[in-house]
């Protein structure tokens, strides 16, 4: 699995001026420094919690879909006659299963954006929305709808892109409290030892133990 970063967040869960309160920074001399490290402390919490805070757009690239998904496997299938050569059994009929199932990361998820794919022949192929349920949240995940199958994808690398959104919103005030003041500790941080090279408390860097526990604490399963 790949994930490809599409459209970065319109905006930062933390602005200019809470920041540089938050550092006790008056001057405008370090607004541009105060911005960047706005955008290198979300990022890297983001990363920490493994969680999108702004809303963002991603592709999910596959090699393929999941092999199951609605029916009895390819295996199973077979051995009931579904195709030739088969031991000719009596086929039970459909049975639905929960198998298929795509788990998406950078939770929570706000949408699917569309879902792409090379076909057998090599044709770029757009699924309809009416084969798949999307779960949105934490985790977000996609199934085939009742009575659908994944479809076959062409057997090469990145045969399946998933474009989707994640975040809590396009505001900023959507963004959990603990997620922005772990972002303005770290900024704090990062301002306060900006001159690496003459730190001579380099072993007080962040991620700390307050930050970290800011981070954890919608941990949930792998997404936390």
């Amino acid at each position: 699995m790949n994930i490809n970063l599409i459209t970065p967040p319109a905006v930062e869960p933390v602005d200019l001026a809470t920041a540089k309160h938050h550092c006790r920074v008056e001057i405008t001399d370090d607004d541009a420094l105060i911005t960047s490290l706005i955008v290198a402390a979300r990022r890297a919490c983001e990363t920490a919690a493994k969680r999108s805070f702004i809303s963002t757009t991603y592709d999910m690239v596959l090699d393929s879909f999941p092999f199951g998904g609605g029916y009895y496997n390819r295996m199973v299938r077979q051995f009931y006659g579904a195709f030739p050569g088969a031991s000719g059994a009596t086929w039970p009929g459909f049975l639905p299963t929960n198998t298929g199932i795509i788990e998406f990361p950078h939770p929570p998820l706000q949408s699917v954006v569309s879902i792409t794919y090379y076909d057998s022949s090599g044709t770029l192929e757009t699924l309809s929305p009416t084969v798949y349920d999307v779960q949105t949240g934490t985790p977000g995940r996609i199934n085939p709808q009742f009575g659908k199958i994944w479809p076959v994808a062409l057997p090469r690398i990145g045969a399946v892109t998933i474009r989707f959104v994640a975040g809590y919103g396009d505001d900023p005030s959507t963004v959990p409290t603990n997620y922005t003041q772990a972002i303005l500790m770290m900024v704090k941080d990062l301002y306060d030892h900006r001159d690496w090279s003459n730190d001579q408390s380099k072993g007080n860097v962040t991620p700390n133990a307050t930050v970290q526990m800011l981070l954890d604490a919608d941990e949930w399963g792998g997404y936390g």
